[in-house]
């Protein structure tokens, strides 16, 4: 029996504030089923969008923008923990917490602790979306 595969791309809202053209670069080629966009009428359109974000961040943002924990402090500790211990596995996943090595401007959930297990799933998603 043969597996089908279906395709999926996972996209964080942390990845297309902070680097925007490739976020959409990867999301457009991905949908449009095409391994470059040279020269495109997409990659043209995906330029103005990102000089017109880059135009706006000339002005003063709010002081939460670009702050990926700014709502934390609206938890308590307890459900923060709570968070950790059910959902630990998809945070190591999706690259939201600290890493024993390495520093994360995405993390999030911060563990004192980390098994080989959750380390080894850290940005897992990435290979998943390239695979």
């Amino acid at each position: 029996m043969h597996e089908k595969r279906i395709p999926i791309q996972f996209i964080r809202y942390e990845d297309m504030y902070s680097n925007p053209r490739e976020e959409l670069t990867k999301i457009f080629k991905f949908m449009l089923d095409l391994d470059s966009l040279e020269g495109t009428n997409c990659m043209r359109r995906i330029e103005e969008v990102v000089k017109e974000k880059e135009k706006a961040q000339m002005y003063n943002l709010k002081p939460n923008t670009g702050n990926f924990k700014a709502n934390l402090d609206l938890y308590t500790p307890a459900q923060i923990e709570f968070v950790k211990e059910v959902l630990g596995d998809h945070l190591y996943y999706f690259g939201y917490t600290n890493h024993p090595t390495e520093e994360n401007p995405t993390e999030i959930f911060k563990f004192d602790q980390h098994t080989e297990h959750n380390v080894g799933q850290y940005y897992k998603f990435k290979q998943t979306c390239e695979d």
